[in-house]
């Protein structure tokens, strides 16, 4: 009924059927939830979607509360903001795990540690670059230079070592600089807008690199001969080839980027005229001006700053070493550049060179592993001293440095402890040169005098962390601009901030934040306790290979890099910290768009050991907001009722049935809980490859398996199938989907899967070129075609077959001159369709939406909930929508649960039951169609006796059925149409035709194309079996091994003069072939499908195929056509079919004739999943 409400102020017309939710919707108003699920009736458990309605006692859940005629409703305002955002801060509170993983929120980069990492651990080297390189321009060089805060907060800590994550960094990015082709990202469209960048260090190049993605004009102004700032001019080439960073700023500039040489900020170039010339300008410049040691004599020319020793060394400006005067070296200061100044004057010929730091070993910022190594290549160490004055060198006396011991006090501001004097320590160290590494600062002389940006205390820019912006709206700055002398990856990270934000200034002529996404997390690697990874398997970190101590007296790279082996084995000791839902968790994005601030409400944390019991899925009860979504779905959609709530209040929890293993449990491992879960508390257990939560590329398609049809998504990641998901824009299952649908993609990257043409030598196969096996099958058919003759030959194909593919057999059978088409799929049973399409006029009747319209539901001989589950899921429905289910099968079922009644058949005896039924419909019913009088002949022999003796039901059931038939003007009839025989078919259709509803039914079929393959059938398979064929081609057919009978047919094939198989596997019918050609995955390949409602679907190729050749692209290659010329579906005139009156043929549908079938059986049955 149409009423009218008030929506947000606005007057609009709806459904008084409808939800507050279901409106919100409509009129794109978004409000958030957790617990609701569409295929579930309203829960309001989660109060996340609370709303304002007029007159109404307090909120309302949208997603339960129905509108009603005059209503009031608002979605959004303060007060509903505050509610939202106090539910959602409950909900947290008890929520435990890691959003993101504690690599990847210590980077100053925001880099996706855990993500390459995963990819290398895979051998995906060309995806983890791309995936570094959104947020680190500059890895190789950064692999190597990094201090890896991130190692720091590797929870792999708490079991032995952290993960190797820098080399790991730096394998992806030496893999990509030496392929021939380093990757470049896309650039957008130029934008007619112009920045300028000063500065070609660090800072700058990631500036240029991601403002050039988004299409602006950037060209960037370097004051020395070479860009790479302190990459190039502070670090040495032992620890950075120049090659390699040469390598790294030719991908910014290949992008576009220009950079201009020598031209220094106040001199060649100023401030107001890149203002003038540029629409931004990004100031990028490093911290190149040293600072004082503050100490007497301090300006003696044996005193050089560490910064001017390193830029001169690598400008090529000499120092005395080679000569022999320069033979003691001081160095004074305890960061980085002092040990790279160290070890440089060690490779320069020094021959002793001291490190002067006035406090301990423990508080010395310098990374550990560069002091430990400047300690193996003979560098020493005066910890605890301080320089008070330089002692100048004369023509007959060497230098010094004059030095005072010093012990540690208080702490002082940067957290160490203060070092302070000892009485009456002075001593000397002899130094024929002192280099002072005390710190650095940024020069900003260059900026001119009439700037208006404000300067810091640190002579540093005052800007906004998250933007870089200054207090000029035209200029911005990042690195140690901004920070003063940093790390480079924080100049790095600072400066992609930047350039986002110059980029919507250039478009939005403002700059905004980006949104600072919700995270919890277990804790700082302090705060984590170590028994969480008690269960870890320990693992050795691998070792850098690297040049030996001795051999150090040259500027060779000392490290030398991880083997491709070493980088994939060390990758694979990442714990996967980060949620795997991470991409897709509702909660965290509601938590972001509320700002929860989760404090407010935190107490006791429940933590819960991870299940990972199933071999398809794991639980984390710790994520769990206990929704209910998964419980109710698994019981009331599935029908399994494999989870539960268990216990009460705080301590309760979701858990399989009795808190059994999911082994244990009535799991049928559809995933149904997986892909309703708001949370990452229920996913997917990907065992493939390593997996990780990647933004994935989403490709649609349809599972292949059973004839149902249902959509799904390929989750794609350098050309491997991830995950699949059920779509929910599927008009046929709206995001459900069964366990092969879910989970059986695995067998598309199993080893088994065939690679190359195989050919028969002796009693094995060989590989052979496809050019040899083309020619041999297309001779060998001639061949055969010319010796017995067209009729000697025939193609056959499954269900699995695509519309293209059979077309594409047809049309090459067809200029051979051979018309045989068959399909194995029948040769057990017959094909019980042709007896519907006899009688009906056609084998295909009404949609499955036609379910919902239907008042009472015959089901027959058809296990829906184990052969066809989502199906099964869509007679539930009917069901909960008030249609009565009738059960009529050879045994009992889980849909019999759910039924009006469910009447058992003896076996063979379903065609007696009909037939029964059909005679008492005859005594009241007349009827047009040709046949009837046949009909009521040949069934006036049938006895109730004879009925009751063969089916097992009582004559008041055969009679009650036909009242029951009569009297609902809106009767559906289901049946597996190879899970029955002609017998059984010829009956129901009469049955169909006599209440002349010829459309009133659903055939249901075992493989996913067999309606279309069927279009193509023209001869029975069964005719292999009496020798009248000679040759055959087999397409995705496994007779031998996917029958129930397939030693008969086995026996058959074995008698061939020439068998050619194309299939994925070696199947037990391949063995036989004399060619066996490798077949496409359905997500190898595009493709149309027909199921079994008759609608037509295509495939969308994900990956590409392991072979190198899609099915149709072999069939073209033959000679077959490459697009598809669909026949027409069968049509005949209604007329009805005399039955035999004797019992039904016992049926077996096996696996359809398809090793894939069989191959997800045996992948269930493996797992401990087939009960």
């Amino acid at each position: 009924m149409q009423i009218n409400i008030t929506f947000n102020d606005k007057q609009i017309a709806c459904d008084s059927n409808q939800t507050i939710v279901d409106v919100a919707k409509e009129q794109g108003a978004f409000i958030p939830t957790l617990c609701h699920d569409s295929k579930l009736e309203p829960y309001g458990s989660c109060w996340v979607c609370l709303v304002e309605v007029k007159n109404a006692r307090g909120f309302v859940p949208a997603c339960a509360t129905k509108v009603m005629d005059g209503m009031v409703v608002e979605t959004e305002n303060d007060r509903v903001k505050a509610a939202r955002q106090m539910a959602l801060g409950l909900l947290l509170s008890n929520h435990s795990g890691d959003c993101i993983g504690p690599c990847v929120d210590t980077c100053p980069a925001g880099c996706d540690v855990q993500g390459y990492t995963a990819l290398i651990a895979n051998g995906m080297e060309a995806e983890a670059i791309k995936l570094i390189k959104e947020t680190l321009p500059l890895p190789a060089s950064l692999g190597r230079v990094c201090p890896h805060p991130c190692e720091t907060e590797c929870r792999r800590n708490l079991v032995e070592e952290p993960v190797s994550i820098c080399y790991l960094k730096r394998h992806a990015a030496d893999f990509d600089l030496n392929s021939g082709q380093p990757y470049l990202p896309p650039v957008a469209p130029n934008s007619g807008k112009k920045v300028a960048v000063v500065g070609a260090g660090p800072a700058g190049l990631t500036a240029a690199y991601y403002l050039r993605q988004k299409g602006h004009q950037v060209t960037v102004y370097e004051a020395l001969p070479k860009s790479g700032g302190w990459l190039r001019y502070g670090i040495p080439q032992y620890r950075l080839p120049k090659e390699v960073l040469d390598q790294e700023v030719k991908t910014v500039t290949d992008l576009g980027v220009e950079i201009k040489y020598n031209q220094r900020l106040g001199q060649d170039v100023t401030l107001e005229g890149l203002k003038d010339q540029y629409d931004a300008v990004f100031l990028g410049m490093g911290a190149h001006a040293s600072s004082r040691m503050g100490v007497e004599n301090e300006e003696d020319r044996g005193v050089v700053a560490g910064i001017d020793f390193l830029k001169r060394l690598t400008l090529g400006e000499p120092f005395d070493f080679a000569q022999g005067k320069i033979k003691k070296v001081a160095v004074i200061g305890g960061g980085n550049t002092a040990i790279d100044a160290a070890r440089t004057s060690l490779r320069l010929g020094a021959q002793e060179v001291f490190i002067v730091y006035r406090r301990s070993e423990k508080e010395m910022p310098a990374n550990p592993f560069e002091i430990e190594e400047a300690k193996h290549e003979g560098v020493k160490f005066q910890f605890l001293t301080a320089p008070t004055r330089v002692i100048a060198c004369t023509h007959d006396k060497n230098g010094a440095i004059s030095c005072q011991k010093m012990e540690l006090g208080e702490p002082d501001a940067s957290g160490r402890r203060r070092p302070v004097p000892v009485q009456n320590s002075d001593f000397h160290i002899e130094a024929d040169l002192i280099i002072s590494c005390i710190g650095q600062s940024p020069d900003l002389s260059g900026l001119g005098e009439n700037h208006n940006l404000k300067i810091t205390r640190w002579t540093t820019l005052e800007t906004d962390p998250e933007t870089g912006a200054t207090a000029d709206p035209k200029i911005f700055a990042a690195g140690d601009m901004a920070t003063g002398a940093a790390t480079v990856v924080e100049a790095i990270g600072g400066a992609r901030k930047a350039a986002l934000a110059i980029d919507k200034y250039l478009r939005y002529d403002k700059t905004e934040k980006k949104v600072k996404q919700y995270n919890i997390t277990k804790g700082k690697i302090n705060q984590v306790p170590k028994d969480l990874f008690a269960d870890e398997p320990k693992k050795a970190k691998a070792k850098m290979p690297m040049l030996e101590p001795s051999q150090r007296r040259n500027f060779d790279e000392v490290e030398k890099g991880f083997s491709r082996l070493t980088a994939i084995e060390e990758a694979k000791r990442c714990l996967e910290c980060g949620c795997a839902d991470m991409q897709e968790c509702k909660l965290r994005d509601y938590a972001t768009v509320y700002d929860v601030m989760v404090q407010r409400f935190m107490g006791e944390v429940k933590q819960h050991p991870i299940d990972d019991s199933h071999p398809f899925l794991v639980r984390d009860q710790s994520k769990c907001v206990m929704c209910g979504r998964c419980v109710r779905m698994c019981l009331e959609v599935v029908g399994a009722a494999a989870l539960g709530f268990v216990y009460r209040g705080f301590n309760a929890i979701v858990a399989p049935t009795m808190e059994k293993p999911y082994p244990e449990s009535p799991c049928v491992s559809c995933g149904a809980c997986i892909e309703t879960c708001p949370v990452g508390a229920l996913t997917e257990r990907v065992r493939h490859i390593k997996p990780s939560p990647w933004k994935m590329e989403k490709v649609p398609s349809v599972c292949t398996f059973c004839g149902v049809g249902c959509g799904l998504d390929l989750n794609i990641m350098d050309n491997k199938v991830v995950r699949v998901t059920g779509s929910e824009d599927s008009p046929v299952s709206q995001g459900s989907l069964c366990f092969k649908g879910k989970f059986g993609f695995e067998l598309l990257h199993s080893l088994e899967r065939l690679s190359a043409p195989l050919a028969k030598a002796g009693a094995k196969h060989k590989e052979i070129a496809w050019s040899e096996a083309i020619n041999k099958v297309n001779n060998d058919i001639d061949a055969m075609v010319k010796k017995y003759g067209p009729d000697s030959v025939a193609v056959f194909a499954s269900g699995r077959t695509s519309l293209e593919e059979a077309e594409g057999l047809r049309s090459w059978a067809d200029k051979k001159g051979v018309k045989q088409f068959g399909s194995f799929a029948y040769v057990e049973n017959g094909r019980a369709l042709n007896a519907v399409e006899n009688i009906l006029g056609k084998a295909s009747g009404k949609g499955y939406q036609s379910l919902s319209e239907a008042k009472t539901i015959f089901l027959i001989g058809s296990d829906a909930y184990a052969e066809h589950p989502v199906f099964s899921q869509m007679i539930r429905k009917a069901v909960k929508g008030g249609a009565s289910l009738y059960s009529l099968q050879e045994r009992s079922t889980k849909l019999g649960e759910i039924a009006a009644q469910e009447l058992v058949i003896k076996k063979g005896g379903l065609p007696f039951a009909l037939n029964g039924v059909l005679k008492a419909l005859l005594a009241k019913c007349n009827s047009k169609y040709p046949g009837y009088k046949e009909l009521t002949k040949a069934l006036g022999k049938l006895s109730a006796a004879a009925v009751s003796t063969n089916s097992g039901l009582k004559k008041g059931d055969i009679e009650d059925l036909a009242k029951l038939i009569l009297s609902e003007q809106n009767c559906f009839f289901i049946f597996n149409a190879e899970g029955i025989d002609a017998e059984t078919a010829t009956a129901l259709a009469n049955i169909i035709l006599l209440i002349d509803v010829s459309e009133n039914f659903i055939a249901l079929r075992a493989k996913a194309n067999a309606t279309g393959v069927d279009r193509f059938v023209n001869i029975d398979a069964s005719g292999i079996l009496k020798g009248k064929i000679k040759a055959a081609v087999l397409l995705n057919d496994d007779p031998v091994g996917s029958l129930t009978d397939g030693a008969k047919v086995k026996t058959a094939l074995a008698k061939l003069e020439k068998l050619i198989v194309c299939d994925m596997f070696l199947t037990e019918t391949a063995k036989l072939a004399d060619i066996i050609f490798p077949a496409s995955g359905f997500a190898e390949s595009d493709g149309s499908f027909i199921n079994s409602e008759g609608r037509l679907q295509h495939l969308q190729a994900g990956i590409k195929p392991i072979s190198g050749r899609t099915t149709r692209q072999v069939l073209v290659e033959l000679g077959g056509a490459p697009l598809p010329n669909l026949p027409k579906e069968r049509q005949k005139g209604k007329q009805f079919g005399i039955p035999s009156l004797k019992k039904g043929k016992a049926v077996s549908v096996g696996f359809a004739s398809d090793v894939m079938e069989k191959k997800a059986a045996e992948l269930k049955k493996k797992e401990g999943l087939l009960r």
